[in-house]
């Protein structure tokens, strides 16, 4: 089945006209890939759609979830539109490789900007991870008042 992701906005706002919810990762995908930042965002708020679901198996794998589809191409806009969702996971690996790691190797037209942003998204994802274990391992036991000293 071929089918034509070149201008897929006005079918994306009439499906979320009708639909209350619309996960789907493929739609995410397609919009990623197609560098069409309008629809993910359509997606994303008012579809509900899951910013960093399972890699949709039938896609080939290189390019089997939206951040995949999206690294290499011609729009930062959309790799930054993933990354902004707050169920975005920046440190996920696809066969060993950071994301950062596969805008490297990719070497699209904007590779030097999504491997800047994609580390940086990296780096903070880890620190806030890292500060939440923190703070989480000095709050006080559940029923148990700090001492006032």
């Amino acid at each position: 089945m071929v089918r034509n992701y070149a201008k897929p906005q006005p079918a994306v706002t009439r499906m979320l006209h009708v639909e209350e919810t619309c996960s789907d990762a493929e739609a995410l995908v397609a919009a990623a890939r197609g560098g069409h930042n309008y629809v993910m965002e359509l997606l994303l708020s008012l579809g509900g759609a899951n910013p960093d679901p399972a890699p949709v198996k039938h896609l080939p794998t290189e390019y089997s979830t939206p951040m995949l589809a999206s690294i290499g191409g011609e729009s930062i806009e959309v790799v930054q539109c993933l990354l902004s969702q707050t169920l975005f996971n920046p440190t996920r690996r696809f066969k060993g490789e950071t994301y950062y790691e596969i805008a490297r190797r990719r070497k699209g037209p904007l590779w030097e900007v999504e491997e800047r942003i994609l580390k940086e998204a990296y780096g903070d994802y880890v620190k806030a991870r890292d500060v939440s274990v923190q703070n989480k391992a000095t709050l006080p036991e559940e029923g148990h008042m700090p001492d006032k000293g």
